[in-house]
């Protein structure tokens, strides 16, 4: 597996390669970390890497938060889902 820092530097040149604005990155997670990208990019960032998604199903609040999650192998991730009023 490449170096951590390494991976992150590729992944923040390819971002910067497709113009978005890295705003934060929280790169200390025990299972890899991620960029946030300016939040006005939000529905580019999107279009560009989930074209086939709907932005507005892809809303948990009213607003989209562009965040590129980097995950090592066997990294366990837990998905929190908010329950919804009936």
């Amino acid at each position: 597996m490449k170096d951590k820092q390494q991976i992150f530097e590729k992944v923040a040149a390819l971002l910067h390669r497709s113009n978005f604005t890295i705003v934060d990155k929280d790169d200390a997670r025990p299972w890899g970390g991620f960029y946030v990208i300016d939040e006005a990019q939000a529905a580019r960032f999107a279009q560009h890497y989930f074209a086939e998604e709907n932005l507005n199903e892809l809303k948990i609040t009213n607003k989209a938060q562009s965040k590129n999650f980097n995950s090592w192998p066997e990294s366990a991730l837990k998905l929190a889902i908010p329950s919804s009023p009936c």
